[in-house]
C-alpha cells in the first residue's frame, strides 16, 4: 500500500508488479496502490502538458483531466516541471482552488479506508485503545508495520 501512495520509480513499479493478482487483505491493498499509483502517473503526464502549452484551450484540457487525477504528492513533484508555456503563466494560479479543494477531499476519503477498503466499524475495534489508535489513520499504521514484518519474513527465507 505505501508503494502505491510513492512517487513512480523502478522500485515501487517493482513492488506493486510483485503482488498483482494477489487476494484478501493483500489483493484489496494491491487493489487500492495500484490505482492511487497510476493516478499519480497521469497527474504529472496532464501537470507536464499544462506546464508546455501556450494554447489557452488545451491547458483547460488539461488542467480539468489534472484536476481529476491529483493528489497531495504533488508538493513532492511539482518543483521538477519548469512552467514555460504562456497559458500556465496567464492561468496557472485559477488552478490552485480547484487543487486544494481536490487533495482536501482525497484526504477525507483516505481517512476512511484501511489498505483501500472501508474501515471496520468502531464496535469491531479493541475496547480500551485511544482514539487515535483505533481511528483508520492507527489501524493503517499498525497493519502497515505488520504487513512489512511479513514482507520481510517472507523475503528474507
Amino acid at each position: 500500500m505505501v508503494a502505491g501512495f510513492s512517487d513512480q520509480n523502478e522500485v515501487n513499479d517493482e513492488i506493486l508488479k510483485r503482488y498483482e493478482g494477489s487476494a484478501g487483505l493483500v489483493g484489496s491493498a494491491y487493489k487500492a496502490a495500484k490505482y492511487a499509483y497510476e493516478r499519480n502517473v497521469w497527474a504529472r503526464h496532464w501537470f507536464e502538458k499544462m506546464c508546455q502549452t501556450d494554447e489557452n484551450t488545451d491547458f483547460w484540457c488539461y488542467a480539468t483531466l489534472f484536476s481529476k487525477v491529483v493528489d497531495g504528492r504533488f508538493s513532492v513533484w511539482q518543483s521538477n516541471y519548469l512552467r514555460k508555456g504562456s497559458s500556465i503563466q496567464s492561468f496557472g494560479p485559477s488552478v490552485e482552488d480547484r487543487l486544494k479543494y481536490r487533495i482536501a477531499r482525497w484526504k477525507d476519503n483516505r481517512n476512511k479506508k484501511l489498505f483501500g477498503s472501508d474501515a471496520p466499524a468502531p464496535i469491531f475495534l479493541k475496547r480500551g485503545m485511544s482514539t487515535t489508535r483505533s481511528s483508520p489513520q492507527g489501524l493503517r499504521v499498525r497493519l502497515v508495520r505488520h504487513l512489512r514484518m511479513l514482507a520481510c519474513v517472507k523475503f528474507s527465507v
